[in-house]
């Protein structure tokens, strides 16, 4: 494990029987180094997490990320190499202290990451579909069902922000077009009077002109 760099940043929320949300977090992450946050959860509540690069100076937007419960400082929970964004949530069995590492093992960027802390089930979802934490007895082929269950709703939860995305870039996308449009074509107005203007004025100083210099002829 990399070592946790001397600019870690921690994130300390506490339970007291209701749901403690905290605000996005957007830091820059150093090739090569390790940020951890940290969070403050009571027994049987339910973490959730986001996470997405928002910038990569090298265009690579890959980061790992771990997560580690309460007492164990080696083994995570939690392992996840070469992503650009993920969301995930599951249930605190022990209450304690909870880490989330990202590493950037390829470039720096800037990261955006949110951590919510919720008592009770996870938005009406049933126990077994939240990912157990190790320590306690599961049967395997109903981890290995919770755990597929769990990693499709993930992918299933990542494509629809990345469609909600798409759609709100569009529709910005889509306003800037018309806007440039529209002024385009005030823009083409202006230049034609401005033109017909100009062509005017040059019509009436040539008449001013020739008539100037038939006068002296005479």
């Amino acid at each position: 494990m990399v070592k946790k760099s001397s600019a870690a940043l921690c994130i300390y929320a506490c339970i007291f029987g209701a749901s403690v949300a905290s605000s996005p977090v957007t830091f820059e992450l150093l090739t090569g180094e390790q940020e951890c946050l940290y969070v403050e959860a009571s027994d049987n509540s339910v973490i959730s997490y986001y996470f997405a690069v928002q910038h990569s100076w090298s265009g690579k937007s890959d980061v790992d990320h771990e997560i580690f419960g309460p007492g164990d400082d080696t083994n995570p929970m939690f392992a996840s190499l070469r992503e650009s964004q993920g969301e995930w949530s599951f249930r605190a069995h022990t209450a304690g202290e909870y880490r989330f590492c990202f590493r950037a093992p390829v470039s720096s960027c800037i990261l955006d990451v949110q951590i919510l802390v919720k008592s009770g089930n996870l938005g009406g979802i049933p126990n077994e579909h939240v990912p157990s934490l190790p320590g306690h007895f599961v049967d395997p082929l109903q981890d290995t069902w919770a755990r597929s269950l769990d990693l499709i709703e993930r992918q299933l939860k990542v494509l629809e922000t990345n469609m909600q995305r798409y759609k709100i870039r569009t529709i910005r996308n889509g306003t800037t077009v018309v806007s440039i449009a529209s002024r385009a074509k005030l823009l083409a107005i202006c230049g034609s009077l401005f033109i017909v203007c100009i062509v005017y004025c040059q019509t009436k100083l040539l008449k001013r002109r020739i008539k100037s210099l038939l006068s002296n002829r005479k």
